[in-house]
């Protein structure tokens, strides 16, 4: 599932000072039902970029494709107009309830409602998602894309631009120019993603309910969840509205903690990511092989009472980069790590099956 997120500027004024107040409009997909006069679910977002604000009277106006979705406004009868079925925030106590207005057709306004005479007593909006409405469409074809697209909140000109309002200074709070991008929705419905340990492998499994315009599945690792590396790739169905099941097996783990995610391509080389899995394997251990000390102070010592015979022994930082690989010998190897940073670093044997941890200091 795609997520879309505009960054835009908001301006507020005080007698005393002027200060930009950064925030974050999103929209979420949450249903689609894939079929003609089925569902269409969109929930929208916002959240402070930087410190946080009392969200005020507010007009949350976009952009959605009529050919793929019906409208409100004619020649469509309004039977099928867009509508709000949940209303999450910002509708209660100085707020009266969200309204959904359609000024042109292709064009909604969320609209949040809120009294003027009470200043600094709006809701506060922080850097967390918050979550404001879900919206309701009617889908017109199966062969079409959303392409929900945030208004230039700075146009001259243009019906309803977005416009955020600071509960205090309504006047004088203003939007900087948007960048809205291709804000195209869920082209692939993911239902669920799952990692889990099989014997010394790792299996993947995930499954989607929609698919539309999808490339393929590429399959990313990681050592601490913030470097990451494609290991594989799935290919997408490319069209489907029926649940399809998908399946990987990394059968190359070597590391203790392992970390995966899908990064979902479109045909038009857009992506998304999906949700951060976690296996943790069990350390191999070998009853006659040793490392030693731990933690380390400049150096470590790996031996083995019955002697190496010409193994392979690497070295890894929490990055993932290769920072020693030689060929052990005899019964003990030192190893000099003085001129390497502190830190959690990885040892493999890989022909002995061996994988182990060890911390400089």
């Amino acid at each position: 599932m795609r997520h879309f997120i505009l960054t835009i500027t908001l301006l507020a004024a005080t007698l005393s000072q002027v200060f930009a107040q950064n925030y974050d409009l999103q929209f979420v997909p949450v249903k689609n039902d894939g079929v003609l006069n089925g569902s269409y679910q969109v929930k929208i977002q916002i959240k402070a970029n930087t410190g946080s604000f009392n969200l005020g009277l507010s007009n949350l106006t976009f952009d959605y494709n009529t050919t793929g979705l019906f409208s409100g406004v004619s020649p469509d009868d309004g039977n099928n107009a867009p509508q709000i079925v949940i209303m999450h925030n910002f509708s209660t106590g100085n707020y009266s309830d969200l309204t959904l207005t359609e000024p042109q057709r292709g064009t909604l306004s969320l609209n949040i409602n809120y009294a003027f005479e009470t200043p600094n007593n709006g809701t506060s909006v922080s850097t967390s998602w918050v979550d404001v409405a879900t919206i309701d469409f009617v889908i017109r074809s199966t062969g079409e894309l959303s392409n929900l697209t945030w208004r230039d909140d700075q146009s001259t000109g243009v019906i309803n631009p977005v416009i955020i309002n600071d509960d205090a200074l309504p006047a004088n709070s203003i939007g900087r120019n948007s960048v809205s991008g291709n804000n195209v929705a869920l082209p692939v419905e993911l239902i669920y993603f799952s990692a889990a340990k099989q014997n010394q492998n790792v299996v993947l499994d995930w499954a989607t309910a929609v698919e539309e315009n999808c490339h393929e599945f590429e399959i990313q690792h990681s050592i601490d969840g913030v470097m990451w590396e494609e290991i594989g790739a799935v290919a997408c169905s490319n069209m489907s509205i029926s649940t399809r099941n998908y399946n990987y097996v990394d059968e190359n783990v070597t590391f203790p903690v392992n970390y995966y995610r899908l990064k979902q391509v479109d045909n038009d080389g857009a992506y998304t990511y999906s949700a951060i899995e976690v296996v943790k394997m069990d350390e191999v251990e070998v009853a006659d092989i040793e490392l030693y000390p731990n933690p380390s102070h400049g150096f470590v010592v790996i031996s083995s009472k019955n002697g190496f015979n010409n193994n392979s022994v690497k070295i890894y930082n929490s990055n993932g980069q290769l920072v020693f690989n030689d060929i052990v010998q005899s019964e003990s190897r030192q190893i000099d790590l003085s001129g390497l940073p502190s830190g959690l670093y990885y040892v493999q044997m890989e022909d002995l099956g061996i994988s182990k941890t060890f911390i400089l200091q």
